[in-house]
């Protein structure tokens, strides 16, 4: 009879959990932001005008507005009426005088044959146009420009976790001892 021994030996196993420390840095770099506005120059101008006032220098050469023209025309109009009616009734007169021994028909006849016409010398216009001037200029409106900052420093931040090590007993230390008999020798 021999006696065998098997002999099974469990290791005690550990475990380790480990959390390395960590920062975490945030950085912010500095802001430095700047506007700026341009000067504004705004320039308007006014064009020069020249006025020229002439109805009455056209009036005097005899060209009217259609308004002034008919009233002129009407009133040169009734003033040779009236000329014309008082030729007429002075001749009528005269016939009527026919008895003194005048010969008014043929003084008549021979006074309305001669066309006479009176004429004046004049220069024209006798007064000058009314002319007004306006010069124009200019209107400059001026706004000045600027700059404005607004800075931001640098800000550096961290977040700090300490690490951990835990230590713990993954498997248990064995040992297993067993005897086998064997009867065969």
């Amino acid at each position: 009879m021999s006696v065998h021994l098997d002999i099974n030996i469990t290791w005690a196993q550990i475990g380790i959990n480990q959390n390395p420390p960590r920062l975490a840095l945030e950085t912010h770099i500095p802001n430095l932001p700047r506007q700026t506005r341009p000067p504004e120059v705004k320039i308007k101008r006014e064009e020069p005008r020249i006025e020229i006032e002439m109805s009455h220098v056209r009036g005097e050469l005899g060209f009217r507005d259609p308004l002034p023209f008919a009233r002129h025309n009407a009133a040169l109009g009734r003033e040779m009426a009236a000329a014309g009616t008082k030729r007429k009734a002075r001749e009528g007169d005269r016939l009527a005088r026919c008895c003194t021994g005048e010969k008014a028909i043929a003084a008549i006849a021979r006074e309305n044959s001669i066309d006479t016409k009176e004429v004046n010398l004049a220069l024209w216009p006798t007064r000058p146009p009314v002319i007004k001037v306006d010069t124009g200029g200019l209107k400059i409106d001026v706004q000045p420009g600027g700059t404005g900052i607004d800075y931001a420093p640098a800000r550096v931040g961290g977040d700090f976790t300490w690490g951990k090590v835990q230590v713990y007993l993954r498997q248990k230390p064995g040992i297993e001892i067993r005897a086998v008999f064997d009867a065969r020798v």
